[in-house]
């Protein structure tokens, strides 16, 4: 339910900041909180939040860290790229770039991942936005 809010949410409004900001100081659940963190980082960087956008990627990154499929951290690197990009941040921008391709490349091999992200692929982490 809370990723559907997310998805829907505006992130311009109040309410809705309030909501991301709610769900992030919660994070109690691994796979729920990172598949509603790159939306909400992906709404954040969109209406002018880019420090919010990455910061949100990272904690994302930060609770997956060793919990997760490679192909979500590469959905997660790629949502940090567009992020810093909207940011100015070069080098932020190949370091996320350099580790989408890294996880990609791994994700491969793996077999289990989430149904939300079966379909993340290269071709989705260059598409333009």
């Amino acid at each position: 339910m809370i990723r559907r809010l997310a998805d829907h949410a505006d992130y311009t409004s109040t309410a809705a900041q309030r909501l991301f900001s709610l769900i992030t100081e919660a994070g109690r659940c691994v796979d729920g909180c990172a598949s509603t963190r790159p939306t909400m980082s992906f709404q954040a960087a969109l209406t002018g939040h880019h420090q919010q956008a990455v910061a949100l990627i990272d904690a994302a990154q930060g609770q997956t860290r060793h919990s997760t499929t490679s192909r979500l951290r590469a959905l997660l690197a790629g949502r940090k790229l567009r992020a810093c990009a909207r940011a100015g941040d070069t080098a932020g921008c190949d370091r996320a770039l350099n580790e989408a391709e890294r996880r990609l490349d791994a994700a491969v091999a793996e077999r289990s991942n989430p149904d939300w992200i079966s379909l993340f692929d290269q071709c989705e982490l260059v598409r333009p936005v």
